[in-house]
C-alpha cells in the first residue's frame, strides 16, 4: 500500500462504515505497519480503521501518519490508560455495526473481513464470529496453524451461546482474541472489557456474551497471530494473580447462570476440580505460586473437595502467614504448596 507525506485526510471520518476495525498499540512500531497494510488490503472495504495510540514513545505517530487512507482515524492518548482501557477507547471512538479489534502485532488475511461480515450478517442470533489462525514467531518464521476446537476444527459452525460459555469456564478461554468480531448490540448490552482485569478480561467478555448470544466458529485460519517475548500474555503467564484472578473470574460468572442451568452445583463443582487441577500441573512446571493460589481457593470456595477440611485450611492459613514474610518463594515454600497439594489427592473426594 502507497504512503504518502499529505497527512490532511488522517482522522477524517467520511460517513459511517459497516465495520470499525480498531488497533489500541502502545510501542508496537515495529510490528504496527504489517497490521496496517493487511487491513487495508481486505477483499471487504466498506470499514473505518481506528488506531488508538496508548502515548507510545516510540515511532508509531509517524507510521501512522506514513498512510494518506482516508478510512484510517488516528487517536493518540496523552497518558497510557492501560491496556484494558485502550481498547474501551476504541470502541467509543467506533462507528460501525461490527468492532473488529486487531492486536498491534496480528495480521489480517485478505478475506478476513468478507467472511465474519457474511457470518453475522447472516445469522441474526450471533453476536461473535471468531476463526482458525496461524501462529508466528516474532520475525515472522511460520510456527503452526492453531486447531481450537479439536473434534470440530475442520467445520463451520454455530453454536448455542450458553453450551459456548459452559466450555469457556470449564475449559478455559478458547477464543483468540484478534480474531473475533462483534457486533455493536453486544457491547451496548454487556458493556465494555472490564479494566480490573489484568489477565482475563477478553475471556470475561466473551463468557458474557455467550449468555446472551449465539457464537459462530470459521475454520479457515483467517488471521496470523504474532507471539513474542513483549506480549502482556507472555508477562501474565504462571503469576499468582492470574490464578486468582482466573478463580474469582469463574465463581463470578457461575453465578450469573445459577437460574439458567439445572446441573449449577454439578458444574460449579466441576470448574473447581479443573482449577485444582491446573493447579497440580503448575506445581509440575514449576510455578508454586500459581499452584498454591489455585489450591487455596479451590479448597475454601468449595470445602466438599476435600474430605478433613479443617485440616486443610489451617495448614492453608498457616503457610500464607508465613509467605507475606516472604518476598520471593524460596524452597519451603514450594515443598508446602507441594505437601497441600498431596494432602488433597489423599484425602480429597472430587465430584464426577
Amino acid at each position: 500500500m502507497p504512503r504518502s507525506e499529505n497527512l490532511k485526510n488522517v482522522g477524517k471520518r467520511l460517513s459511517l462504515s459497516e465495520v470499525s476495525v480498531c488497533i489500541p498499540t502502545y510501542n508496537c512500531g515495529n510490528f504496527l505497519s504489517h497490521a496496517i497494510d493487511s487491513v487495508l488490503n481486505q477483499t471487504f472495504t466498506d470499514y473505518e480503521l481506528i488506531i488508538c495510540d496508548n502515548a507510545s514513545i516510540d515511532d508509531t505517530e509517524e507510521i501512522v501518519k506514513s498512510y494518506s487512507d482516508r478510512r484510517i482515524r488516528y487517536f493518540r492518548n496523552s497518558t497510557n490508560l492501560g491496556a484494558t482501557k485502550n481498547f474501551n477507547k476504541c470502541i467509543e471512538k467506533s462507528t460501525g455495526k461490527y468492532v473488529y479489534i486487531l492486536h498491534a502485532d496480528d495480521v489480517m488475511l485478505p478475506e478476513n473481513l468478507d467472511e465474519k461480515v457474511r457470518i453475522l450478517d447472516s445469522n441474526p442470533s450471533v453476536g461473535l464470529v471468531h476463526s482458525n489462525y496461524y501462529i508466528i514467531n516474532a520475525s515472522g518464521k511460520n510456527l503452526r496453524e492453531s486447531l481450537i476446537l479439536e473434534e470440530t476444527s475442520t467445520k463451520q459452525m454455530i453454536e448455542d451461546g450458553l453450551s459456548v460459555f459452559r466450555r469457556l469456564i470449564t475449559d478455559g478461554d478458547f477464543i483468540c482474541a484478534p480474531t473475533v468480531m462483534v457486533k455493536r448490540e453486544c457491547y451496548n448490552k454487556v458493556g465494555y472489557f472490564n479494566p480490573t482485569l489484568l489477565y482475563s478480561p477478553d475471556w470475561e467478555m466473551w463468557m458474557r456474551i455467550a449468555l446472551e448470544y449465539d457464537i459462530a466458529y470459521i475454520p479457515t485460519p483467517l488471521i496470523i497471530r504474532r507471539s513474542h517475548k513483549e506480549q502482556d500474555t507472555h508477562r501474565y503467564h504462571g503469576k499468582l494473580f492470574d490464578s486468582i484472578e482466573e478463580f474469582h473470574l469463574k465463581k463470578n460468572m457461575l453465578e450469573q447462570i445459577k437460574d439458567r442451568t439445572n446441573d449449577y452445583e454439578k458444574l460449579r463443582e466441576k470448574v473447581l476440580y479443573n482449577a485444582s487441577m491446573r493447579a497440580i500441573k503448575k506445581v509440575i512446571g514449576n510455578y508454586p505460586h500459581s499452584a498454591f493460589g489455585y489450591l487455596f481457593l479451590a479448597v475454601t470456595n468449595c470445602p466438599r473437595i476435600v474430605q478433613d477440611t479443617p485440616l486443610i485450611l489451617v495448614k492453608i492459613h498457616k503457610y500464607i502467614e508465613q509467605a507475606k514474610q516472604r518476598k520471593k518463594v524460596d524452597t519451603t515454600f514450594q515443598l508446602a504448596s507441594r505437601y497441600l497439594i498431596e494432602l488433597v489427592l489423599k484425602r480429597g473426594r472430587y465430584a464426577t
